[in-house]
């Protein structure tokens, strides 16, 4: 199974599970139970981390300085036009300055995108010294290079003023690179392809390991290597699940409520619904009865509401996405040329 031949069937549906993941973590904390409760750990320890794999697996080289340049000012304009226009129309949403914008850590929900676009920059830096040192395109030492660097740039960060850390997300950056890199390893290396090939060994050692992993760290045992491994796990364990069982998920296309259609079609607009939805949690309220779920153990439920709202919210800024596309401007300036993440 070729990873190009299948990259808009099930990466767009895990694109879905992993902006379904994001909606679903923000009404909890914006519109009922805040940050303190065990939805929070358990979402934020998957979801970003998805996100961020796939956009490393999807990432094509370009090869040569020239090619390297001419990618990067074109990820610029589909990533930060975006970044810095829905930043300013937050601002002025939540009464707040520009700079505060730009100050904020989270940079009112926008840090996602200039993370990518440090990823991005960070990844042409490792490809043009792969091609000067690791010519034959060797995986160890291609995963030297990267570990080697990403000590460096996490050692460096002891030496930058906080201020600049906060406008750059640079602890956020450190954090997810490894995700990215695992990404734009996988498809290097055409990994997804040899994991399919030895499936049952490969799923046999995810699932046994999946829950010694996870009491470690739901434990909070060696977290700075838990934090890694569990999400790592979880993400093979879905690619594996999409790739193995494409046709099946396929013969069942032609289903209403089809959870793979669903997820797919959220997936083909991630760029929008995440930019969109944050003008949405100011008028939704379910703190009374989040938190009387959450007190009487019914957690289930909170999920259950969370997630047909975090459907609804999806279609309305999918077609907030239709009514924009319209105007080229507007497209040009909200959405970027062909932005999709």
């Amino acid at each position: 199974m070729k990873l190009s031949a299948q990259r808009l069937e099930y990466i767009d549906r895990l694109k879905g599970i992993a902006m379904l993941l994001v909606v679903i973590g923000h009404i909890i904390v914006f519109c009922g139970l805040g940050y303190e409760n065990t939805f929070v750990r358990h979402i934020t320890m998957m979801n970003m981390p998805l996100f961020y794999f796939l956009n490393g697996l999807v990432l094509k080289d370009a090869y040569g300085i020239k090619n390297e340049t001419k990618f990067l000012l074109s990820k610029s304009q589909q990533l930060l036009l975006p970044f810095f226009v829905w930043g300013g129309l937050m601002a002025l949403y939540r009464n707040a300055t520009y700079l505060d914008f730009i100050q904020n850590y989270w940079k009112f929900g926008y840090w996602y995108l200039i993370v990518l676009f440090e990823f991005l920059i960070f990844h042409v830096i490792l490809n043009i010294i792969n091609q000067l040192v690791n010519k034959k395109s060797k995986w160890w030492l291609d995963i030297c290079m990267f570990l080697c660097i990403w000590a460096g740039v996490r050692y460096a960060g002891k030496f930058i003023p906080e201020r600049l850390n906060t406008i750059m997300d640079y602890w956020q950056f450190l954090a997810y690179l490894p995700f990215f890199y695992m990404g734009t390893f996988f498809r290097r290396y055409s990994l997804t392809d040899k994991m399919i090939s030895s499936s049952d060994l490969t799923m046999s050692i995810l699932l046994l390991t999946l829950l010694p992993v996870y009491l470690l760290w739901k434990s909070q045992i060696f977290t700075s290597i838990t934090d890694i491994i569990l999400p790592v796990n979880i993400i093979l364990i879905l690619l594996m699940i999409f790739c193995l069982y494409e046709k099946e998920i396929d013969g069942q296309s032609n289903r209403i409520f089809s959870i793979a259609n669903l997820s797919g079609n959220i997936g083909r607009h991630t760029f929008s619904i995440y930019m969109m939805q944050f003008f949405l949690f100011r008028y939704i309220n379910f703190q009374d009865i989040f938190t009387s779920l959450y007190a009487s153990g019914n957690y289930l439920l909170i999920l259950l509401i969370a997630s047909v709202t975090a459907v609804v919210l999806c279609y309305i800024c999918i077609f907030c996405e239709s009514v924009i596309s319209k105007s080229r401007v507007l497209g040009y300036m909200l959405l970027g040329k062909r932005a999709q993440f």
